[in-house]
Parts: structure tokens; sequence; C-alpha cells
């Protein structure tokens, strides 16, 4: 079980990575004209992600 959620967690991430490339390329000229506020709201994404992964650490080591 524990093998099969950390795949599913691998796979997780990939596509929600490739999700944001995607969307980041597609608003281009919107991050160029705001800049700062998305600079701001990554800074937030990748607080949100650690503190996910801590999660998942957490259960796998409980498991």
């Amino acid at each position: 079980l524990v093998l099969w959620l950390c795949y599913i967690f691998l796979a997780y991430l990939s596509l929600y990575l490739s999700f944001n490339f995607l969307c980041s390329l597609l608003i281009s000229d919107k991050e160029k004209q705001k800049g700062r506020a998305q600079i701001r709201r990554k800074r937030r994404r990748r607080g949100r992600v650690r503190l996910f992964t801590r999660m998942t650490f957490r259960r796998r080591r409980a498991r």
C-alpha cells in the first residue's frame, strides 16, 4: 500500500507541475504585466507544496 501511495503521489505531482507550466506559458503575457504579484503567488504555492510533502513524509513514516 505504501508503494502505491508513493507512485500515485509522484504521478499527481508531475501532472500538477506540467499543468502549472502550461498555464504559465499561456499566461506569459499577463505575468510580464503584473510581475511582482505573480512572484508572491509562486512563493505561496511553493510553501504549500512543501507543507504537503511534509505531511506525506509523516504518513509514510507512520505506516
